[in-house]
């Protein structure tokens, strides 16, 4: 196995368990279903990707909420968005079927597969 394989490893399968501790956790809060409506303080939709988000406020405290471009233009200043709110772990979460959580838990989990590989041998064969 090459160094740079170890490295990639490791930093798969961490960031494997941390996209599956917040699967639970989110999975948790959507079994519970406690959507509550909160008013959007601000709205900052750009168009890069991964780049918008909308802001509300909570017991005297902004939360930043990252949405896609087309969802986070949904929601302007002053409208409300409904969310759950995670209160062991401070955030809020945007009930999507968990869909996010589990493209994450794939392509980290493809990852770890390819991480894994033999690839020293699987050229050596080849050549």
């Amino acid at each position: 196995m090459y160094k740079n394989q170890y490295i990639l490893t490791i930093c798969a399968v961490l960031g494997f368990l941390y996209t599956l501790f917040f699967y639970y956790q989110n999975s948790k809060l959507e079994s519970i279903k406690t959507l509550k409506a909160y008013t959007v303080i601000e709205q900052g939709c750009k168009k890069s990707r991964g780049g918008s988000s909308v802001h509300i406020k909570y017991n005297n405290k902004v939360y930043y909420i990252r949405l896609a471009i087309a969802e986070c233009e949904k929601y302007p200043v002053g409208t409300e968005i409904k969310l759950n709110y995670n209160k062991q772990f401070d955030y809020f979460y945007k009930p999507d079927g968990l869909t996010r959580d589990k493209r994450r838990l794939l392509i980290i989990g493809v990852i770890f597969i390819l991480s894994i590989v033999p690839w020293k041998k699987i050229i050596k064969i080849k050549a």
